[in-house]
């Protein structure tokens, strides 16, 4: 190997080991939250069997759904979002937010109804509960305001991370095969990090990318629309529909809301509705079109179904089916169980290397040491 290769080896080597050793305590809460979220309904299945106690698949009208969650909910909040069934055996959930207090996340329960009869199932607080710590970890390491921006750039560190764990795993004299095997180093535990770092290597850098695009959405949107077309965003947030606003008291029914949509997209199945909020008041309703999800705009004052919004929008914008693959990738969603299977592996084993990745810088320092105290004893010896 020529120096200048070595010193380029070395430097990425360098990189790789700060990368672990430095930020492993801010990724792996990372890894292993999004091990458990891809297993979301299971998981929530499993810790709360009540909630999914329903009598049958059959729906009612929204406002039924909406009538019984309301008169269990605790004074100051309000409903915010339906959401029905996406398959048999599964709950309506009713989501009400309140009021933020000193600039912290909203007050925010759901609760839980039976299809066919709107009988209350649970009612959770959704701030507290297990799967919305995991999820706010997994999304903003539950940081307020940059939290989100500090996940996205562990995502390049992550990226960074898996792409050079490749080139350094890769053997020097250039033998794919004989790199395979497995006591390449003297240690069982450089073995292993070597080993699983290597089959994970491809997986993690597609979770890391994919992580990175959905934390920098507006970036990303600004360089997909570079090489295809994305569709106008919708104003989210406080002043925005379906954004984190405290719902209004609307104008317009739920069922007024919900039945403008479905007239205007026969054939379709409606799959949740969220109240307006803020300053910009709109109904935001979801439909299932076929094997194609859409968001459709209502207006509230006057129940139109917003331009741009009809069946002739069908078929998404490139750049839109683009990043509904990314976030695809990422969480699992409609992606089979070999590729669930794959994201969860992916959120254990860099836990597993952080661990092989600290022993083994420790052991190098304890041997440079060492030596340091060789060589500074040499001359009296």
């Amino acid at each position: 190997m020529s120096k200048s290769a070595a010193r380029l080896r070395h430097f990425w080597f360098t990189f790789h080991l700060w990368i672990g050793v430095g930020l492993g305590v801010l990724l792996l809460p990372l890894s292993v939250t999004g091990s458990v979220l891809v297993w979301h309904d299971g998981v929530d299945k499993l810790m709360h069997p009540a909630r999914f106690a329903v009598s049958g698949a059959e729906t009612l009208a929204p406002s039924a759904y909406l009538a019984a969650a309301t008169g269990a909910l605790k004074a100051g909040l309000k409903p915010s979002t339906l959401r029905l069934p996406a398959e048999p055996g599964m709950p309506v959930t009713v989501s009400a937010r309140g009021v933020p207090q000193g600039g912290g996340f909203p007050p925010m329960t759901t609760v839980y109804l039976d299809p066919p009869t709107a009988r209350v199932l649970d009612v959770a607080d959704a701030g507290g509960s297990f799967m919305m710590i995991m999820h706010r970890l997994h999304g903003s390491l539950m940081i307020p305001g940059v939290g989100r921006q500090i996940v996205g750039w562990l995502g390049v560190a992550m990226l960074i991370s898996s792409l050079t764990g490749i080139y350094l795993w890769w053997p020097r004299n250039g033998q794919f095969l004989k790199g395979l095997r497995w006591k390449r180093q003297p240690t069982t535990n450089a073995n292993l990090h070597f080993t699983l770092g290597f089959w994970i290597a491809v997986p993690l850098a597609i979770l890391s990318f994919t992580g990175a695009y959905i934390s920098f959405p507006q970036t990303a949107r600004s360089v997909v629309g570079l090489f295809a077309e994305v569709s106008p965003q919708q104003q989210r947030g406080p002043g925005g529909p379906g954004g984190m606003g405290t719902p209004i008291t609307p104008a317009l029914s739920p069922d007024a809301a919900a039945e403008a949509v479905l007239a205007a997209n026969p054939g379709t199945q409606l799959l949740s509705l969220s109240f307006p909020a803020g300053s910009n008041p709109a109904w935001r309703v979801q439909i299932k079109d076929g094997e194609a999800t859409r968001n459709i705009m209502v207006d509230d004052a006057t129940g139109a179904v917003k331009a741009g919004r009809d069946r002739a929008a069908a078929q998404p914008a490139a750049g839109d089916a683009f990043s509904r693959l990314m976030r695809q990738l990422h969480d699992g969603t409609d992606m089979g169980l070999v590729w669930q299977i794959v994201i969860f592996v992916g959120g254990i084993v860099p836990a597993v290397l952080t661990v092989t990745g600290v022993i083994m810088w420790w052991r190098r320092r304890g041997a440079r040491k060492a030596l340091a105290r060789r060589l500074a004893g040499a001359p009296g010896e």
